[in-house]
C-alpha cells in the first residue's frame, strides 16, 4: 500500500543530521576522513548492495526482504549506539559495520515501497506516486536533525541510535502485513489513460514486461493456464519481439532488457552517467555539510549557535529533496504526455540546478546567512534526480524493475564514494595546512571539492542533454515498446 511508502523516512542520511551536534570528531577522535569513510560504508549498503535485494523482492515478494530489514535495521543503530558508547571498540570500520547495516535495510523497505507502488499504478500517475514515495525519504534527515535537537542533544547519542534501532525496526516490520501487490484478475496491471497510451507509458498492453512480482508456475499474467486457449498456450512458446511504439529506423529495441544487458543499452549507460554525477555531487553536499558550516563560521559562532544554524541547513537541505522529488514527479506526469517530451528533458533541469549549486560553493565566498541558496538548490536537484531517475528505469522492464533499479542505483554509489574520499582528503589536507587536528575554517577547506563536483555536474548536464535529444529524436517516452509475436 501507499502509506508504507514511509518506511524509510527516517532511516538514511544520518551522519549528515548529527556531525555537527555530536561530532564524531572530537567525541570519538576521528579525521574528516574517517568520518566520511563511515558515511561512504553506508552508502554502499544503500546503493551498491541493492542487486541481492532485488532478487528476493521479484522472486519472493515484499514481505521477506521488509522482514529482513527489520533485522538490519535494528542491530545497525545497535551497533552505532554501543561502539559511540565506548562498550564496543571504537574503530570507524565498526561504526562503518553498523551504518552499512542501516544503509542494507533502508534499501530493503525502500525497494519493497517503491516497487510494489510502481506495479501497483497505472503510468499517467506513476511519476507523482514515486515522487511521494521518495519524498518521504526525502524528508529523513530534517525529522533526525529535529527530533536529534529536541530530544538527545547533545548528551544522549547513544540512547538516540537506541530509540531508532526500535522504532526503525518496527516500521520496517510493518512492511510485512502492508506492502500488498494488488490483484488484477485477468488483467495485467492498472489501466493506463488515454494521454499516457499517447505517450507511449501503457506498459499495461505488454504482458511481459507488466508480470506480477511473483509470477505463478503455468500462469500469464493472472490467469491460470487452464483458462487459457491452445493459441495463447502456443504464443507462449513463441520469443516476443520487441519494437519501439516510435518505429524509427534509428531507435534500439532497449525496452523489456533487465539485468546486465542492460548494459547494453546506450540510453542505459547515458542515464546511468547522468545519475553519477547529480547523485555524486549531491552525496559529498549531504554527508559534508556540518564541516562546511564549521569552515564557512571559522569560529565566530558559538558552539550552540553553530549547531543551530547546521540544524537548519539540514532542514533546508531535506525539505528541498522532499520537494524536489514530489515537483519533478509530479509535473513529468503533467507534462511528458501534455508536450510529447521525453522524462530525460527533466534531468536536464535537475542537472542544471545541481551546477548551479556547486558553483556557488566553487566560485563564491557564501557566509551562514547565504549557504542557504545552494543548499536548496542541491536537495531540489538531488530530490527531483530520485524521482526521475526510477521512472526512467522504468521504462526498461516494469516486471524487473527491482532488479534494474537496483543496478541503476549504484550510480549513487560510485557517484558518492569517490565523492566523499576526495573530499575528506582536500578537507584534512586544509586541516593540517593550518596546524589544527580537528577542524577546518576557511573557503580553502573545500575549494577544490566543489570545483571538482561542478565540473562532474556539468559533465551529467552535457550527458542529460544527449540522452533527452536522442530519446526525442527516437519518439520521446524513456521506453516506447509494443510487444508482437
Amino acid at each position: 500500500m501507499l502509506e508504507t511508502g514511509t518506511e524509510p523516512w527516517l532511516a538514511h542520511h544520518i551522519v549528515s543530521s548529527w556531525t555537527a551536534d555530536v561530532d564524531f570528531k572530537t567525541h570519538l577522535a576521528f579525521t574528516q576522513s574517517q568520518v566520511n569513510l563511515i558515511s561512504s560504508i553506508g552508502d554502499n549498503g544503500l546503493y551498491l548492495c541493492s542487486l541481492p535485494q532485488s532478487y528476493i523482492l521479484d522472486v519472493f515478494g515484499p514481505a521477506p526482504l521488509s522482514a529482513v530489514s527489520s533485522i538490519l535495521a535494528a542491530s545497525g543503530y545497535a551497533i552505532m549506539a554501543l561502539v559511540y558508547a565506548k562498550i564496543l571498540p571504537v574503530s570507524p570500520v565498526l561504526m562503518g559495520v553498523g551504518f552499512f547495516m542501516v544503509g542494507l535495510a533502508s534499501s530493503g523497505g525502500y525497494s519493497s515501497a517503491l516497487a510494489t507502488n510502481v506495479v501497483n499504478f497505472s503510468p499517467d500517475s506513476r511519476g507523482t506516486i514515486v515522487g511521494i514515495i521518495v519524498g518521504g525519504f526525502g524528508l529523513s534527515a530534517f525529522i533526525l536533525s529535529q527530533l536529534y535537537s529536541a530530544i538527545w542533544a547533545p548528551s544522549s547519542v547513544s540512547a538516540f541510535f537506541t530509540t531508532l534501532a526500535i522504532a526503525l525496526g518496527t516500521i520496517f516490520a510493518l512492511g510485512v502485513f502492508l506492502l500488498k501487490r494488488l490483484p488484477y484478475a485477468d488483467k495485467d496491471g492498472p489501466p493506463a489513460s488515454d494521454e499516457a497510451k499517447a505517450a507511449g507509458d501503457d506498459f499495461a498492453s505488454s504482458a511481459s514486461v507488466n508480470r506480477p512480482l511473483i509470477s505463478p508456475v503455468g500462469s500469464r499474467g493472472g490467469r491460470p493456464a487452464a483458462a487459457r486457449s491452445d493459441a495463447e498456450s502456443a504464443a507462449l512458446l513463441v520469443p516476443h519481439k520487441i519494437v519501439d511504439e516510435s518505429e524509427s529506423e534509428d531507435a534500439d529495441s532497449d525496452s523489456g532488457i533487465y539485468g546486465l544487458r542492460l548494459l547494453q543499452s546506450p540510453e542505459f549507460l547515458l542515464l546511468y552517467g547522468v545519475l553519477t554525477c547529480s547523485l555524486g555531487c549531491g552525496l559529498m553536499y549531504i554527508n559534508n555539510l556540518s564541516s562546511v558550516m564549521v569552515s564557512i563560521a571559522a569560529g565566530s559562532l558559538a558552539d550552540s549557535t553553530l549547531s543551530s544554524a547546521t540544524s537548519l541547513q539540514v532542514g533546508a537541505l531535506s525539505i528541498g529533496n522532499c520537494l524536489g522529488r514530489i515537483l519533478f514527479g509530479t509535473s513529468a506526469d503533467v507534462l511528458v504526455p501534455r508536450l510529447g517530451i521525453p522524462h530525460a528533458t527533466f534531468l536536464v533541469g535537475t542537472l542544471a540546478l545541481m551546477t548551479a549549486a556547486q558553483a556557488l560553493n566553487a566560485f563564491f565566498y557564501l557566509s551562514t546567512a547565504t549557504i542557504w541558496i545552494p543548499t536548496i538548490l542541491t536537495g531540489l536537484a538531488y530530490g527531483g534526480t530520485f524521482s526521475i531517475g526510477p521512472t526512467c528505469i522504468a521504462r526498461f522492464s516494469l516486471a524487473y524493475f527491482a532488479t534494474n533499479w537496483a543496478i541503476g542505483s549504484t550510480a549513487a554509489g560510485v557517484g558518492g564514494n569517490a565523492m566523499n574520499t576526495l573530499f575528506g582528503h582536500f578537507y584534512d589536507v586544509q586541516t593540517k595546512a593550518q596546524g589544527r587536528s580537528e577542524k577546518c575554517f576557511g573557503h580553502k577547506c573545500y575549494q577544490t571539492s566543489f570545483f571538482i563536483s561542478f565540473a562532474l555536474a556539468v559533465t551529467g548536464l552535457i550527458l542529460a542533454v544527449i540522452l533527452t535529444l536522442r530519446r526525442h529524436r527516437m519518439g520521446g517516452a524513456m521506453t516506447m515498446a509494443k510487444v508482437a509475436h
